[in-house]
């Protein structure tokens, strides 16, 4: 028991050290790469794990119900669309696209699965082995999803987080505990339909990336509590009452997170940006949290406050003149602070946003936390 306990250590550490390799360092992100790779790490399991016969029970009860609680999140998701539109898929479908892409995900999913499930079985009271098999499938999910793993801002630190790193450790926890009740077919089958379909749909909403994080938290947790109210003979008042591994408040905060991810990355209408600079003292303060709407051609009039890129950062100024150049407008600008207008016009393709509203202060610990950044950097 001790050696196949220790064979599982020096597994974990090579795949996890494997894994972290490709994030930072080989970056090898297309689907028909990462085939082979998932292949080879799914036929190494058996030479430490074994396979075991699916006998959970109520297997296709389970299976039925979370390929409904699939449709009904992917219902949801395009409802949304509603709300901020559509827009159309960036990837085509074609028959070359199928093989070297959606192919691909199927059978990497599939092999995840069977992993997932082997693991959990052969080790289920093993704590160790358990957090490591978590961190494993979170590293897969970066892999395969989250390809664009970049550190070098502050911005892109907390996107990763809020999008990619929460949601999927938040799913596999509650994955890991439910395959070991109820056998990987219903995982796979709710896994493979709310992935695909990301793929498959010619228009998608445009609260793509902040619908999938907030969902992979939210509806893993849902049917976790449905799951055991309609199969395990728990009562709902004692589903509320089991001690969850994630609390409540837990999934609330990295709901949080997540969503202050997705307006500080602007994946949607809105976004927040914090004040850095004094040049609009009194009306918004450095240190401050101002909330924009996205720039769509929206008109703009002389008082309105604008954000617009000049260079690589980002500039928070009042529109003090409006003329037109070629046929478009032109904006002058100016700190409310500052003496003199900015230099030279400000172009439509240049602004990110309009201000409306702001908090006060709680943008400190950003300004902190980005200078640090910077001089680590």
């Amino acid at each position: 028991m001790a050696k196949r306990r220790d064979s599982a250590y020096i597994y974990f550490a090579f795949v996890i050290v494997f894994l972290l390799l490709n994030l930072f360092v080989l970056n090898i992100s297309a689907k028909l790469q990462l085939l082979p790779i998932f292949i080879i790490i799914f036929l190494l399991s058996f030479i430490f794990f074994k396979f075991r016969k699916d006998k959970t029970y109520a297997r296709i009860q389970v299976t039925i119900t979370m390929l409904l609680i699939g449709i009904v999140q992917i219902v949801l998701y395009l409802l949304t669309g509603f709300l901020e539109g559509f827009s159309k898929n960036a990837i085509s479908m074609s028959f070359n696209r199928f093989l070297t892409v959606i192919l691909p995900i199927i059978l990497i999913l599939v092999v995840i699965e069977l992993l997932r499930y082997m693991i959990s079985v052969k080790f289920e009271k093993n704590n160790l082995i358990r957090i490591l098999s978590i961190t494993m499938f979170v590293l897969f999910d970066a892999t395969l999803f989250g390809s664009n793993v970049s550190f070098n801002s502050l911005d892109s630190v907390l996107e990763f987080f809020g999008i990619t790193f929460f949601p999927s450790l938040v799913s596999n926890i509650i994955f890991d505990d439910m395959v070991v009740k109820y056998g990987y077919k219903p995982i796979l089958v709710y896994r493979l339909l709310t992935t695909l379909c990301y793929y498959m749909l010619p228009i998608v909403p445009n609260m793509y990336i902040l619908f999938r994080a907030i969902a992979r938290i939210v509806i893993p947790l849902i049917f976790y509590f449905i799951l055991s109210y309609m199969y395990d003979r728990v009562t709902f008042q004692e589903v509320l009452k089991v001690k969850p591994k994630i609390s409540i408040s837990s999934i609330i905060i990295l709901i949080l997170v997540i969503i202050m991810a997705g307006l500080i990355s602007c994946e949607f209408r809105y976004g927040i940006l914090t004040i850095g600079s004094g040049s609009m003292t009194g009306t918004l303060n450095k240190g401050d949290i101002a909330f924009f709407e996205k720039y769509n051609n929206q008109e703009l009039e002389i008082g309105d406050i604008i954000i617009f890129k000049r260079g690589k950062r980002n500039i928070v100024h009042r529109i003090t003149q409006v003329g037109i150049f070629n046929d478009e407008y032109v904006y002058k600008t100016k700190g409310d602070k500052n003496k003199l207008e900015d230099n030279g016009y400000v172009y439509q393709k240049d602004i990110q946003g309009i201000v409306h509203y702001r908090i006060k202060y709680i943008g400190y610990p950003s300004i902190w936390i980005r200078n640090l950044f910077d001089w680590c950097n």
